[in-house]
């Protein structure tokens, strides 16, 4: 779903997801990246108003 907004612009990048890869492997790959971490949401969750957190 966020890859269909096309959010994609100067400055703004969209990254990859992983739905089929367990969150270990992912945030292990941000590591050797040097990446501070990863951004999750369950799938069964859904998106409220903006600003709303569930």
């Amino acid at each position: 779903m966020l890859t269909e907004l096309r959010l994609e612009r100067p400055g703004v990048t969209v990254p990859a997801n992983f739905t089929d890869t367990p969150g270990s492997l992912v945030m292990a790959a941000a590591q050797q990246q040097g990446l501070e971490g990863v951004v999750a949401k369950r799938l069964s969750s859904p998106y409220l108003s903006p600003g709303r957190r569930s």
